[in-house]
């Protein structure tokens, strides 16, 4: 009976862990902070769900919490208590049918201030010879860019062909923003020379600013 708890403690404790490390992950998705949790309370418990189904190995009674609060200073920590009512074996000859079991799993997400700088030279143009770079980057930018919370993470961008430009000054709004931080992604063309230092050195001083 031991070895059973023991295995099932075991089984437990990764299943909170990867629900916890899957919600830190969805705090991204959705405009506002209440979407927010409410996907990553969604994906937390899909994710135990799938590494541990209810009434697994002969447990019942299976219960999984998820809190999500501000831990510290821009910090976001997601912690899931998990627990089940494990079968005992030999243990019933004594009076104990079951045993309840409990995990824990922690994850934290820490807010970020981030410059997004692209390449917008003639080198990275979509020519018949030369594929489709500059569609490309625009793709993964934007999905780059998804990857982040609204309201919570203040994202910029700038691009550089001969010269910086500031597409989109750093901002939480960077998705709901009119003009939104996507909409300038998806507004770049690429053309013109490479200037490359003097596009850090900008990003590097609107990080200072900020």
């Amino acid at each position: 009976d031991a070895g059973v708890l023991f295995v099932l403690k075991t089984m437990l404790g990764a299943s909170a862990d990867a629900a916890a490390i899957a919600a830190a992950r969805s705090l991204n998705v959705g405009l506002t902070i209440s979407q927010q949790e409410a996907a990553a309370r969604q994906r937390a418990t899909d994710f135990f769900n799938a590494n541990f189904a209810p009434n697994s190995m002969g447990t019942r009674n299976q219960s999984v919490a998820v809190d999500i609060a501000e831990s510290a200073l821009r910090t976001r920590t997601v912690t899931v208590t998990a627990s089940f009512d494990a079968p005992q074996y030999f243990m019933r000859y004594l009076g104990f049918n079951t045993t309840h079991v409990v995990a824990y799993g922690k994850a934290s997400r820490r807010d970020v201030n981030l410059i997004l700088i692209l390449d917008r030279s003639g080198s990275m143009a979509d020519t018949s010879t030369n594929g489709q770079p500059c569609s490309t980057m625009r793709s993964a930018a934007t999905n780059f860019t998804n990857m982040f919370a609204e309201g919570r993470d203040r994202l910029g961008l700038i691009t550089f062909g001969g010269a910086w430009y500031l597409n989109f000054a750093p901002s939480m709004t960077f998705k709901s923003g009119s003009p939104s931080m996507l909409t300038r992604i998806s507004a770049i063309t690429c053309s013109g020379g490479t200037g490359t230092g003097t596009a850090l050195y900008q990003a590097y001083s609107q990080l200072q600013t900020i």
